[in-house]
Protein backbone atom coordinates (compact mmCIF):
# COMPACT_ATOMS: atom_id res chain seq x y z
CA UNK A 1 0.00 0.00 0.00
CA UNK A 2 1.31 3.42 -0.96
CA UNK A 3 1.98 5.81 1.93
CA UNK A 4 0.25 9.13 1.14
CA UNK A 5 0.25 10.58 4.63
CA UNK A 6 3.31 12.76 3.96
CA UNK A 7 2.12 14.45 0.77
CA UNK A 8 -1.40 14.84 2.15
CA UNK A 9 -0.12 16.58 5.25
CA UNK A 10 2.12 18.78 3.15
CA UNK A 11 -0.75 19.66 0.81
CA UNK A 12 -3.05 20.37 3.76
CA UNK A 13 -0.46 22.66 5.31
CA UNK A 14 -0.05 24.52 2.00
CA UNK A 15 -3.80 25.02 1.67
CA UNK A 16 -3.98 26.25 5.26
CA UNK A 17 -1.15 28.71 4.68
CA UNK A 18 -2.86 30.04 1.56
CA UNK A 19 -6.08 30.46 3.54
CA UNK A 20 -4.27 32.57 6.11
CA UNK A 21 -3.46 35.09 3.38
CA UNK A 22 -6.60 34.86 1.25
CA UNK A 23 -9.00 36.07 3.94
CA UNK A 24 -7.12 39.30 4.79
CA UNK A 25 -6.41 39.73 1.08
CA UNK A 26 -10.10 39.66 0.22
CA UNK A 27 -10.85 42.01 3.11
CA UNK A 28 -8.20 44.49 1.98
CA UNK A 29 -9.24 44.45 -1.67
CA UNK A 30 -12.91 44.81 -0.72
CA UNK A 31 -12.17 47.83 1.46
CA UNK A 32 -10.06 49.44 -1.26
CA UNK A 33 -12.81 48.88 -3.84
CA UNK A 34 -15.34 50.48 -1.49
CA UNK A 35 -13.03 53.46 -0.91
CA UNK A 36 -12.77 54.11 -4.64
CA UNK A 37 -16.44 55.10 -4.79
CA UNK A 38 -16.39 57.35 -1.71
CA UNK A 39 -14.85 60.67 -0.81
CA UNK A 40 -11.96 59.33 1.26
CA UNK A 41 -8.72 60.87 2.51
CA UNK A 42 -6.28 58.89 0.38
CA UNK A 43 -3.30 59.51 2.66
CA UNK A 44 -5.20 58.14 5.65
CA UNK A 45 -6.29 55.20 3.53
CA UNK A 46 -2.70 54.39 2.59
CA UNK A 47 -1.56 54.78 6.17
CA UNK A 48 -4.34 52.45 7.37
CA UNK A 49 -3.31 49.71 4.93
CA UNK A 50 0.32 50.07 5.95
CA UNK A 51 -0.33 47.99 9.10
CA UNK A 52 -1.90 45.30 6.90
CA UNK A 53 1.12 45.23 4.61
CA UNK A 54 3.51 45.02 7.60
CA UNK A 55 1.49 42.20 9.17
CA UNK A 56 1.23 40.15 5.97
CA UNK A 57 4.97 40.47 5.28
CA UNK A 58 6.00 39.78 8.87
CA UNK A 59 8.00 43.01 8.80
CA UNK A 60 9.28 44.78 11.90
CA UNK A 61 8.55 48.28 10.57
CA UNK A 62 7.09 49.99 7.54
CA UNK A 63 6.55 53.27 5.76
CA UNK A 64 4.39 54.57 2.94
CA UNK A 65 5.42 57.37 0.61
CA UNK A 66 3.78 59.22 -2.27
CA UNK A 67 5.26 61.23 -5.10
CA UNK A 68 5.89 64.89 -4.37
CA UNK A 69 3.97 67.44 -6.43
CA UNK A 70 6.98 68.04 -8.68
CA UNK A 71 7.51 64.29 -9.16
CA UNK A 72 11.15 64.56 -8.07
CA UNK A 73 10.90 62.82 -4.70
CA UNK A 74 8.93 60.58 -2.36
CA UNK A 75 7.15 62.15 0.61
CA UNK A 76 6.58 60.19 3.81
CA UNK A 77 2.91 60.13 4.85
CA UNK A 78 2.82 57.27 7.37
CA UNK A 79 5.07 54.87 9.28
CA UNK A 80 5.08 52.04 11.81
CA UNK A 81 7.95 51.09 14.10
CA UNK A 82 10.53 53.52 12.71
CA UNK A 83 12.85 55.59 14.97
CA UNK A 84 12.09 59.29 15.30
CA UNK A 85 15.50 60.21 13.88
CA UNK A 86 14.71 58.35 10.68
CA UNK A 87 11.34 60.04 10.32
CA UNK A 88 13.00 63.45 10.52
CA UNK A 89 15.84 62.68 8.11
CA UNK A 90 13.79 60.82 5.53
CA UNK A 91 10.68 63.00 5.42
CA UNK A 92 11.39 63.41 1.69
CA UNK A 93 13.83 61.21 -0.24
CA UNK A 94 15.04 61.56 -3.87
CA UNK A 95 13.05 59.58 -6.40
CA UNK A 96 16.07 57.57 -7.56
CA UNK A 97 17.26 56.61 -4.09
CA UNK A 98 18.26 52.94 -3.72
CA UNK A 99 15.75 50.13 -3.93
CA UNK A 100 12.81 52.55 -3.71
CA UNK A 101 14.10 54.23 -6.86
CA UNK A 102 14.46 50.85 -8.59
CA UNK A 103 10.91 49.89 -7.65
CA UNK A 104 9.60 53.19 -9.02
CA UNK A 105 11.73 53.04 -12.17
CA UNK A 106 10.85 49.40 -12.98
CA UNK A 107 7.27 49.62 -11.66
CA UNK A 108 7.79 46.33 -9.82
CA UNK A 109 8.32 45.09 -6.27
CA UNK A 110 11.98 45.03 -5.26
CA UNK A 111 13.76 43.57 -2.21
CA UNK A 112 17.35 43.71 -1.02
CA UNK A 113 19.63 42.71 1.81
CA UNK A 114 22.14 45.40 0.85
CA UNK A 115 21.00 47.70 3.67
CA UNK A 116 24.52 49.12 3.93
CA UNK A 117 23.67 51.32 0.94
CA UNK A 118 20.73 52.84 2.81
CA UNK A 119 22.93 53.20 5.91
CA UNK A 120 25.53 55.06 3.85
CA UNK A 121 22.94 57.35 2.23
CA UNK A 122 21.06 58.14 5.44
CA UNK A 123 23.74 57.76 8.11
CA UNK A 124 21.25 55.87 10.27
CA UNK A 125 22.28 52.93 12.47
CA UNK A 126 18.77 51.52 12.03
CA UNK A 127 19.96 49.92 8.78
CA UNK A 128 22.13 46.98 9.74
CA UNK A 129 21.54 47.08 13.50
CA UNK A 130 17.81 46.31 13.31
CA UNK A 131 16.82 46.20 9.65
CA UNK A 132 18.61 43.42 7.76
CA UNK A 133 16.59 43.62 4.54
CA UNK A 134 13.61 45.47 3.15
CA UNK A 135 11.02 45.38 0.40
CA UNK A 136 9.75 48.22 -1.77
CA UNK A 137 6.22 47.76 -3.17
CA UNK A 138 5.32 50.44 -5.75
CA UNK A 139 1.77 51.82 -5.95
CA UNK A 140 1.12 51.89 -9.67
CA UNK A 141 -1.70 52.62 -12.06
CA UNK A 142 -1.43 51.79 -15.77
CA UNK A 143 2.34 51.59 -15.54
CA UNK A 144 2.72 54.90 -13.71
CA UNK A 145 4.08 54.75 -10.16
CA UNK A 146 2.37 57.11 -7.69
CA UNK A 147 3.91 55.98 -4.40
CA UNK A 148 5.68 53.15 -2.60
CA UNK A 149 5.37 50.98 0.50
CA UNK A 150 8.63 50.23 2.37
CA UNK A 151 8.65 47.07 4.50
CA UNK A 152 11.66 46.77 6.81
CA UNK A 153 12.51 43.18 7.76
CA UNK A 154 14.26 42.40 11.05
CA UNK A 155 16.59 39.44 11.72
CA UNK A 156 13.84 37.19 13.11
CA UNK A 157 11.44 37.78 10.19
CA UNK A 158 10.48 34.68 8.14
CA UNK A 159 10.79 34.76 4.33
CA UNK A 160 7.86 36.42 2.57
CA UNK A 161 5.70 33.69 0.94
CA UNK A 162 5.11 33.89 -2.78
CA UNK A 163 1.36 34.19 -2.17
CA UNK A 164 1.97 37.37 -0.20
CA UNK A 165 4.18 38.82 -2.93
CA UNK A 166 1.39 38.21 -5.45
CA UNK A 167 -1.08 39.81 -3.05
CA UNK A 168 1.17 42.87 -2.79
CA UNK A 169 0.94 43.25 -6.56
CA UNK A 170 -2.86 43.25 -6.46
CA UNK A 171 -2.99 45.69 -3.53
CA UNK A 172 -0.51 47.91 -5.35
CA UNK A 173 -2.76 48.13 -8.42
CA UNK A 174 -5.90 48.87 -6.39
CA UNK A 175 -4.29 51.53 -4.19
CA UNK A 176 -2.61 53.00 -7.26
CA UNK A 177 -6.07 53.36 -8.80
CA UNK A 178 -7.27 55.13 -5.65
CA UNK A 179 -4.30 57.52 -5.82
CA UNK A 180 -4.99 58.22 -9.50
CA UNK A 181 -8.65 58.95 -8.76
CA UNK A 182 -7.59 61.51 -6.15
CA UNK A 183 -5.11 63.05 -8.57
CA UNK A 184 -7.76 63.36 -11.27
CA UNK A 185 -10.21 64.89 -8.79
CA UNK A 186 -7.64 67.48 -7.75
CA UNK A 187 -6.76 68.20 -11.37
CA UNK A 188 -10.44 68.67 -12.29
CA UNK A 189 -10.85 71.01 -9.31
CA UNK A 190 -7.79 73.00 -10.41
CA UNK A 191 -9.14 73.32 -13.95
CA UNK A 192 -12.56 74.39 -12.64
CA UNK A 193 -10.95 77.08 -10.47
CA UNK A 194 -8.90 78.30 -13.42
CA UNK A 195 -12.03 78.47 -15.58
CA UNK A 196 -13.87 80.41 -12.87
CA UNK A 197 -10.98 82.86 -12.54
CA UNK A 198 -10.89 83.32 -16.32
CA UNK A 199 -14.65 83.88 -16.42
CA UNK A 200 -14.41 86.43 -13.60
CA UNK A 201 -11.57 88.17 -15.42
CA UNK A 202 -13.59 88.33 -18.64
CA UNK A 203 -16.67 89.64 -16.85
CA UNK A 204 -14.66 92.39 -15.10
CA UNK A 205 -13.02 93.35 -18.38
CA UNK A 206 -16.33 93.52 -20.23
CA UNK A 207 -17.89 95.47 -17.36
CA UNK A 208 -15.18 98.12 -17.13
CA UNK A 209 -13.78 98.35 -20.66
CA UNK A 210 -16.62 100.40 -22.16
CA UNK A 211 -16.80 102.72 -19.13
CA UNK A 212 -13.05 103.35 -19.19
CA UNK A 213 -13.12 104.02 -22.94
CA UNK A 214 -15.97 106.52 -22.43
CA UNK A 215 -14.08 108.21 -19.58
CA UNK A 216 -10.96 108.49 -21.75
CA UNK A 217 -12.94 110.28 -24.46
CA UNK A 218 -14.49 112.62 -21.90
CA UNK A 219 -11.05 113.30 -20.41
CA UNK A 220 -9.74 114.52 -23.77
CA UNK A 221 -12.79 116.74 -24.20
CA UNK A 222 -12.33 118.03 -20.64
CA UNK A 223 -8.72 118.99 -21.39
CA UNK A 224 -9.86 120.87 -24.47
CA UNK A 225 -12.58 122.75 -22.59
CA UNK A 226 -10.13 123.67 -19.82
CA UNK A 227 -7.62 124.98 -22.38
CA UNK A 228 -10.29 127.10 -24.10
CA UNK A 229 -11.69 128.35 -20.80
CA UNK A 230 -15.18 127.03 -21.52
CA UNK A 231 -16.57 126.71 -17.97
CA UNK A 232 -19.95 125.30 -19.02
CA UNK A 233 -18.50 122.34 -20.93
CA UNK A 234 -15.80 121.81 -18.29
CA UNK A 235 -18.45 121.27 -15.62
CA UNK A 236 -20.45 119.07 -17.98
CA UNK A 237 -17.52 116.80 -18.78
CA UNK A 238 -16.55 116.61 -15.11
CA UNK A 239 -20.09 115.53 -14.29
CA UNK A 240 -20.00 112.92 -17.06
CA UNK A 241 -16.75 111.48 -15.70
CA UNK A 242 -18.10 111.38 -12.13
CA UNK A 243 -21.23 109.55 -13.35
CA UNK A 244 -19.12 107.10 -15.35
CA UNK A 245 -16.84 106.44 -12.38
CA UNK A 246 -19.81 105.83 -10.07
CA UNK A 247 -21.33 103.52 -12.70
CA UNK A 248 -18.06 101.56 -12.92
CA UNK A 249 -17.90 101.15 -9.13
CA UNK A 250 -21.52 100.07 -8.99
CA UNK A 251 -21.11 97.59 -11.85
CA UNK A 252 -17.99 96.10 -10.28
CA UNK A 253 -19.69 95.70 -6.89
CA UNK A 254 -22.66 93.95 -8.48
CA UNK A 255 -20.39 91.67 -10.47
CA UNK A 256 -18.35 90.64 -7.40
CA UNK A 257 -21.56 90.11 -5.44
CA UNK A 258 -22.81 87.71 -8.11
CA UNK A 259 -19.60 85.69 -7.88
CA UNK A 260 -19.61 85.68 -4.06
CA UNK A 261 -23.15 84.39 -3.75
CA UNK A 262 -24.31 81.01 -4.96
CA UNK A 263 -27.26 80.43 -7.25
CA UNK A 264 -30.67 80.82 -5.67
CA UNK A 265 -31.50 77.41 -4.13
CA UNK A 266 -34.98 77.67 -5.66
CA UNK A 267 -33.44 77.33 -9.14
CA UNK A 268 -32.52 79.39 -12.22
CA UNK A 269 -35.97 80.75 -13.08
CA UNK A 270 -36.68 82.35 -9.64
CA UNK A 271 -33.14 83.79 -9.65
CA UNK A 272 -33.71 85.39 -13.08
CA UNK A 273 -37.09 86.74 -11.97
CA UNK A 274 -35.56 88.41 -8.90
CA UNK A 275 -32.70 89.84 -10.96
CA UNK A 276 -35.16 91.22 -13.53
CA UNK A 277 -37.33 92.73 -10.80
CA UNK A 278 -34.36 94.63 -9.36
CA UNK A 279 -33.32 95.85 -12.82
CA UNK A 280 -36.85 97.08 -13.61
CA UNK A 281 -37.01 98.89 -10.28
CA UNK A 282 -33.78 100.77 -11.06
CA UNK A 283 -34.61 101.64 -14.67
CA UNK A 284 -38.42 101.90 -14.38
CA UNK A 285 -38.56 99.76 -17.52
CA UNK A 286 -41.35 97.26 -18.16
CA UNK A 287 -40.03 93.84 -19.17
CA UNK A 288 -41.97 90.60 -19.62
CA UNK A 289 -40.22 87.37 -18.61
CA UNK A 290 -41.66 84.22 -20.23
CA UNK A 291 -40.49 80.74 -19.30
CA UNK A 292 -41.14 78.26 -22.13
CA UNK A 293 -39.71 75.22 -20.35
Amino acid sequence: MQDISGPSAEHSESVTDQGLYKLPALRVLSEIATSLSTNVDIERLLERFLSTMVRLAGAGAGAVRVLTDDGAGLRLIGSIGLPEEMLERERIVPLGCGVCGQAVHNSATRSTEAVHICKKNSGLAFFGDRCVSFVAVPLRHKGRVLGVYNLFMFADAPPIPEEVRLLFSSISEHLGMALENVRLTQENMRISLMNERQMLSNEIHDSLAQTLAYMNIRLEMLKESVNTGDKQFTEKYLGDMEDALESAYSGLRELLTQFHHRMDPRGLVPALQDLLARACKKTEAKVDFVNHT
